[in-house]
This record gives C-alpha cells, sequence and structure tokens, in this order.
C-alpha cells in the first residue's frame, strides 16, 4: 500500500495499523503527490511513528515520475515506477527504477481481466525474475485511474494461491530486501556430528533492515528420512523436498539470526529445547504428516492420543507404548483445516492446535 501521507486522520492512520497488522506493507507515496526530494524523509518518518513496526524501504513514485537515484537511496532500498511489461532481473540493475504492470479501468488502457494478470505472474515465473503489480483501486473505488475488478483479483489471488509452488508473493520492500540478502549471504557449515548439521549464515548488511528471513535447501545425509531445523533454538520452518531425485531440507534463517542446526531426530529436538521442563512447553511437534510426541513428559506406560476436529468430532484415536514417539496423520481424515491433538499419560493431558502439512 503506496501512500502519500500529508493530510491523513488518525482515523486513516488506525486503518493503515490494522492493514499492517494483517500483513500489507504500508510503503510511502511521497508526502504530496509529487516528486518533489523534499517529500522523501517526511512521508517515510511519517509511516514509521504512525504504523508502529513498519520500516517503510520503498516509494512508488507519483504520477510515475522518477525522483533522484541518489536521493531516494538515502532513505529507501527501492523505487517502483509505473507501468510497462517488462519483468524485472532476478537482481535488478537499478533498484530505484523497478518496473511494474498496471491493472485496472479507466485512465491508463491497462487490462482488467483475472488471464492477464495471472499470464504476467506465469511470465514472472518463466523468467526467473520479479514481476511487479500496480492496482490503483480495487471493487468499488471510483478513482478514474485504473480500478481493479474485484472479482477479476478474487479468481487472480485464487490462482497464484494454487501455484505457491511456481509463483512467489510478497510485498515490495520485503522482495527488495530477500534480493540484497540473498545476493550477500553466506552459508558455511560449522560443525556436524551423525544425527545433526550446524550452518552459519551471514551477511554483510545492517541487521536492523535485513533480517527477512531467506529459504536455503541443503541435501539429506544418506539414511536421513525426517529432519528438523532451528535457529538459536527455536523450530523454524522446514519442509522436505525432492529434486532430480535427491532429497533436500529445505528451511527459512535470517542472517545474523544465530546458528542453524539440521537435526535427524524431531524427538531429540523436543527433548533438548531450552524450554524443556518449563510449564506449558510443548511435548508435541508436527513435522508435515507426523506428530512427534516426547513421551517422557508424561506419566504411564501407554499414550492415549486423539485428533478432533475444531468442532470437537474424533477423527482418530491410538495407544501408543512407551517406546513408540510417533503417528502419520490419517490423510482421509485430516483435511488442510486445523485440527486437535489431546494427548493423555498418566494424570497429564495436553491439548494442542495444528495445521497439516500433507
Amino acid at each position: 500500500m503506496f501512500i502519500s501521507t500529508q493530510g491523513l486522520t488518525s482515523d486513516n492512520w488506525a486503518t493503515l495499523k490494522s492493514v499492517f497488522a494483517d500483513g500489507h506493507e504500508i510503503a510511502s507515496h511521497n508526502q504530496q503527490h509529487n516528486s518533489n526530494t523534499s517529500g522523501l524523509a517526511p512521508s517515510q518518518q511519517a509511516i514509521k511513528t504512525n504504523v508502529p513496526g513498519e520500516m517503510c524501504v520503498a516509494i512508488a513514485y507519483p504520477n510515475c515520475t522518477p525522483i533522484s537515484a541518489s536521493e531516494v537511496l538515502k532513505y529507501y532500498l527501492a523505487g517502483r515506477t509505473c507501468a510497462s511489461d517488462v519483468i524485472n532481473k532476478k537482481t535488478p540493475t537499478d533498484f530505484t527504477q523497478i518496473q511494474s504492470k498496471g491493472f485496472g479501468s479507466g485512465q491508463g488502457g491497462y487490462p482488467n481481466d483475472a488471464n492477464s494478470m495471472n499470464n504476467y505472474a506465469n511470465s514472472a515465473a518463466q523468467q526467473n525474475g520479479w514481476g511487479v503489480e500496480l492496482h490503483h483501486g480495487i471493487g468499488t473505488d471510483s478513482h478514474s485511474w485504473a480500478t481493479t475488478n474485484l472479482d477479476a483479483m478474487k479468481s487472480h489471488l485464487d490462482y497464484l494461491d494454487k501455484n505457491r509452488s511456481t509463483i512467489w508473493v510478497e510485498t515490495f520492500g520485503n522482495v527488495a530486501r530477500y534480493i540484497k540478502e540473498r545476493d550477500a549471504v553466506s552459508v558455511k557449515k560449522k560443525d556436524s556430528t551423525a544425527s545433526s548439521i550446524t550452518i552459519t549464515v551471514t551477511d554483510n548488511l545492517p541487521d536492523t533492515i535485513f533480517n527477512y528471513p531467506l529459504t536455503i535447501r541443503r541435501v539429506l545425509p544418506n539414511g536421513w528420512t525426517t529432519a528438523v531445523v532451528t535457529q538459536k533454538g527455536t523450530a523454524v520452518y522446514d519442509t522436505i523436498v525432492s529434486v532430480s531425485s535427491k532429497q533436500y531440507v529445505m528451511f527459512k534463517a535470517i542472517p545474523d539470526g544465530g546458528d542453524v542446526v539440521i537435526s535427524k531426530d524431531p524427538v531429540a529436538v523436543i527433548r533438548n529445547a531450552p524450554v524443556f521442563g518449563v510449564v506449558g512447553a510443548s511435548p508435541v511437534m508436527l513435522k508435515r504428516a507426523i506428530l512427534f510426541i516426547d513421551s517422557r513428559q508424561f506419566k504411564g506406560s501407554e499414550l492415549t492420543v486423539t485428533l478432533l476436529d475444531l468442532a470437537g468430532k474424533t477423527l482418530a484415536r491410538y495407544t501408543l507404548g512407551s517406546n513408540e514417539d510417533r503417528i502419520a496423520l490419517p490423510a482421509d481424515k485430516i483435511s488442510h483445516s486445523a485440527f486437535l491433538a489431546r494427548i493423555t499419560g498418566g494424570s497429564k493431558t495436553y491439548l494442542g492446535t495444528f495445521i497439516p502439512q500433507l
């Protein structure tokens, strides 16, 4: 959301704070709707002040008129220009001249249908580049310059959602941060044992700005069928992928965010976590379609595990012996919606909510 900041009311800022909380970026459209360099700093500062947590690293040029690159780079990482059919390179030559393609009816003569948006996204994926969409208004917005049809936008978002394996969608500023981090990162193995690998992920960029998690892929050692990844002792998102018949663990890690440890045994990670023994610490970890359970946190010779939907309906029930520590989720009963896992052993019962990764 690129906004001009002059004249915004407290209600406007409250709305923008809510939008930011939902995961959107609040970026600059300069202080006034012009390309005066005097508005660069005040616009950024107003956004940082009124939307706490927003770093405001990007600007879109009003009236499609670029601002001096040297001035822009004093405050922002990237500047967006107006419509063209160009897909930006994987690493743009000039971050102050990021091209975008317009969509919406009205002035500008842009396409306003889902197929055109989908085709543009496909072109970005095919070219291994960065496609930036420009939507000047959506739905009932009466602005004369490019208002995108709401149903077309919904259809386009559904298409992007179904094609996550080939198309990555993020906010403009986060993509700029990711590219700069990716091009500066150094990934090195620090240590390894039969059951774990420790690596470092570092760069030479300011950590206060460049702290977006990078996606890293590493070949699984022979004999490993599972893995769990932590950074500075905290579990991070990871998954197992197959590329050219090789198995990889793919995970997210923040440069300069601490050592990354790839472990063979998820249950061992639960047992050795810094929070182990703390009241309320989770004795359960979901990795892909397997529920791993640290039975040591329960008493008794057997554990009863019940899987329920969010309405409380029982989906499956299991009994685990003292030497058992995992359950393969029943794919025919667990959908992509959240489910509950209730584990009882002795006098202790644990209830957790999980999102399946089937």
